[in-house]
């Protein structure tokens, strides 16, 4: 049905709109924008009770999983076992505005030690205005993760926002993207409670500007280039990034 549909075992987590339109086919960017990088696991999967549906102007999702796992990073945080007795929760609500427009917030939380103590809680917004020749698309996450007692939380907020053109086959995109991730318990050489790592302090930018064009109905080759800025980086690491993606 429309109005409910019922999902039992592994499903894309509905937390924006990037994270559940990211395969290749599906997005004209290659690379993932920074904050599907670092505020949550890319590709963000679970296993467990998923209900959604649409209900004239409003689309919901909501969801119960095994959630997320302590790890050296928020990126590294996918489990499809349960570590703790808690179970993630959260869901997404939108509402379309107009014909054009549509805007939905979506909300995680669940314990994420294997003490099943500490909640780590995430949050975000996502705007999308299309028409039949343009389409902005906008995303922001934070994610607040709760460290041990006399240790500040870690913190991660990132946003992307993406402008995309219809020519017939071509379709050319900009992005500009940044992300900010602090948390000093977490980070490189992390194995356990006991074992803190050396902590996250990151801060990046990144212009992102390419097309996809349309080889054919099921065939869509990309290219984009990558200004990566980060803060007080001595070096330039720009990128570019060529992929083929096939849907049938």
């Amino acid at each position: 049905s429309p109005s409910v549909n019922l999902k039992l075992g592994l499903y894309l987590v509905p937390f924006g709109t990037y994270n559940q339109a990211n395969r290749p086919h599906q997005n004209l960017l290659v690379n993932a924008p920074l904050h599907g990088e670092y505020v949550y696991p890319s590709s963000w999967r679970d296993t467990g009770i998923l209900v959604e549906g649409r209900l004239s102007g409003l689309s919901y999702s909501a969801y119960l999983g095994n959630g997320l796992v302590e790890s050296d990073s928020l990126s590294s945080a996918q489990q499809f076992r349960d570590n703790n007795k808690n179970k993630g929760i959260g869901g997404r609500i939108g509402a379309a505005l107009s014909q054009w427009t549509e805007v939905a917030f979506s909300y995680y939380r669940g314990k994420y030690d294997e003490q099943n103590e500490r909640n780590l809680v995430l949050r975000g917004i996502d705007l999308i205005w299309a028409t039949e020749g343009f389409q902005l698309l906008s995303e922001y996450a934070e994610a607040v993760a709760e460290n041990p007692e006399n240790t500040a939380n870690g913190k991660a907020e990132g946003y992307f926002v993406q402008a995309s053109f219809v020519m017939n086959n071509l379709r050319p995109v900009v992005s500009f993207q940044k992300i900010k991730y602090e948390d000093p318990f977490h980070g490189l050489g992390f194995t356990s409670p006991d074992n803190p790592g050396a902590g996250i302090q990151e801060e990046r930018n990144r212009w992102t500007v390419g097309f996809g064009y349309f080889l054919s109905q099921g065939i869509l080759f990309k290219f984009e280039y990558d200004f990566n800025g980060e803060k007080e980086a001595e070096i330039k690491n720009n990128s570019f990034s060529l992929q083929l993606a096939l849907s049938f």
